[in-house]
């Protein structure tokens, strides 16, 4: 499954136009003035009457970027907030866990933080967006999170398998952060990474480490620490359901197709009731799927570190990890002297390289209780 889609059409056209607007506007006062400048110097005995036509040219330049930035930015809320509802439309619609990814990113790519720009609006700006952006998401999934001890990532339930969804999607960066950023480097900035911002803060008040006065009811962070059990348990969720998708995975049939429900559940209760060894299908999996399950696990890691810090318990499936410790790599004898180098093709290394690293990262995850 792949996580990845396009970014949100009209958000990009919107920020490319604001863009070329900054820059035309730009090249204009530019003009502007030098033309001014010009007459300065060649003109000296009318100096006054230049310079009230320059505040008068200046004044209405002014008032028409703010005007023209008022507007693109009312066009570009309305825009990123339909394409989070139809987002969700999609998301409570699609009925299998691949569409339903899908729709979650496309969810994330469409916080208006996302489309941020450094050319057009300021630090503090971007702040108001980070806390809109948190107080949308807590209300749109509000209605996933009405059990908190359901943390198990094997539910069949519909609600469950959307917020398997959005807490999977988390992390997605909309391109229009990472374009922005080259041009104009700053903190590119995800929803987890202001869940974990929220909870970090928390945790510096309750040590005293930080006062709960420097934090103000406009910050992000105030709305995480409001709904602090909601944060929490979505990164339960995500963690626990970030783990079964990598053993599903690492269980797909020779073809490619993910593992039935007979062949799961005899894994479940075989290794992780029973503490059977079993052998993970990696034969026919090329190095770029490899490296990705090692991505994955990655995040399951990353996730599991925003809890640890704040001694709050992630409430792993045990019975995910067991099957994590049960895993038989012998098959491709990864314990074995590498062969030298001369006598290995490039693809060869890199593949074992690969199965190396994820027999490493599966063990560190399963240790991790």
């Amino acid at each position: 499954m792949n996580f990845a889609r396009k970014p949100v059409i009209t958000l990009a056209a919107l920020t490319a136009a604001s863009q070329i607007f900054a820059g035309c506007m730009l090249t204009d006062l530019k003009k502007n003035m030098d033309e001014m400048h010009d007459a300065t110097v060649s003109m000296n005995k009318k100096m006054d009457t230049t310079n009230s036509g320059m505040s008068t040219t200046n004044a209405g330049v002014s008032e028409t970027g703010y005007t023209a930035k008022k507007t693109f930015l009312a066009l570009r809320k309305d825009s990123a907030f339909k394409a989070r509802k139809e987002a969700l439309r999609a998301l409570r619609e699609s009925k299998t866990m691949g569409a339903k990814l899908d729709a979650a990113t496309s969810y994330m790519f469409a916080m208006e933080f996302q489309a941020w720009d450094p050319l057009l609006e300021s630090n503090e700006e971007r702040e108001v967006l980070f806390k809109e952006g948190m107080e949308d998401f807590i209300e749109d999934t509000k209605e996933l999170m009405t059990n908190h001890a359901k943390v198990s990532p094997t539910s069949q339930n519909a609600k469950m398998w959307n917020l398997y969804a959005i807490s999977a999607a988390l992390h997605k960066i909309n391109s229009l952060q990472k374009n922005v950023a080259k041009k104009s480097p700053f903190k590119i900035v995800s929803m987890i990474d202001l869940l974990a911002g929220g909870l970090d803060a928390l945790t510096a008040i309750n040590k005293s480490e930080l006062s709960v006065n420097d934090i103000s009811d406009d910050d992000y962070r105030t709305v995480v620490m409001r709904w602090k059990e909601d944060a929490i348990y979505l990164l339960r969720v995500r963690q626990n359901f970030i783990n079964a998708f990598a053993f599903a995975m690492s269980a797909m049939e020779e073809d490619g197709d993910e593992p039935s429900l007979v062949r799961k559940g005899i894994l479940l209760v075989g290794a992780g009731m029973l503490g059977i060894d079993w052998t993970p299908t990696l034969a026919d999996r090329d190095t770029k799927q490899i490296q990705y399950y090692n991505i994955m696990l990655d995040y399951s890691l990353a996730t599991r570190d925003i809890l640890d810090r704040n001694g709050i318990d992630a409430k792993s499936s045990k019975s995910i990890l067991k099957i994590y410790r049960n895993m038989d790599w012998s098959s491709e004898g990864l314990d074995e002297q590498p062969k030298e180098a001369s006598t290995q093709s490039l693809a060869q290394r890199e593949r074992r390289d690969a199965l190396v690293k994820l027999r490493d990262t599966f063990t560190k995850v399963a240790d991790a209780e």
